[in-house]
């Protein structure tokens, strides 16, 4: 299904009641079988996972005429629209995950967030340089931002 810019997305639909909501970037070569296979497992335990090709994602970003990206309203432009469509019956706080160069991606998409906007962020071997073409802008006076993090950040 098309997702702003993030582009076509793969999403894989809960088995059972939707018990979470988790946007999964894919590492720089692509969407591969074995990121179908990890949205699988997940839809399998009643995640609604949607599934972001990275390096489309980040040549769209590199193309974007603003100076700079708010990576959050990315994953919360998608949420909202996707969860009603599957009639979750409640909202369910983004988690984004990503392996490698995609695991800086998942952390910045978190701590970029207003406070209450992304529940958390797994990474997978992150790796330590992000991407040139993710600009992050400045925090936003206007917003509210807790001390730290505003959700979870769990590293593997």
């Amino acid at each position: 299904m098309p997702a702003g810019r993030f582009g076509e997305v793969n999403v894989s639909v809960p088995v059972g009641p939707m018990r979470g909501f988790l946007v999964l970037f894919s590492q720089l070569g692509g969407w591969t079988a074995t990121d179908q296979q990890t949205a699988a497992a997940l839809a399998a335990h009643d995640i609604l996972v949607v599934g972001v090709d990275t390096a489309r994602y980040l040549a769209t970003l590199a193309a974007a005429p603003e100076a700079c990206h708010r990576l959050f309203d990315d994953v919360t432009a998608i949420s909202g629209p996707l969860q009603r469509k599957q009639s979750a019956g409640a909202y369910f706080t983004p988690i984004v995950a990503g392996i490698g160069d995609s695991g800086l991606i998942a952390e910045r998409v978190l701590s970029d967030a207003p406070s209450n906007t992304i529940a958390g962020a797994i990474s997978i071997d992150p790796n330590p340089n992000i991407d040139p073409r993710v600009k992050a802008c400045p925090p936003d006076p206007s917003l509210v931002h807790d001390p730290g993090l505003p959700g979870f950040w769990r590293v593997g």
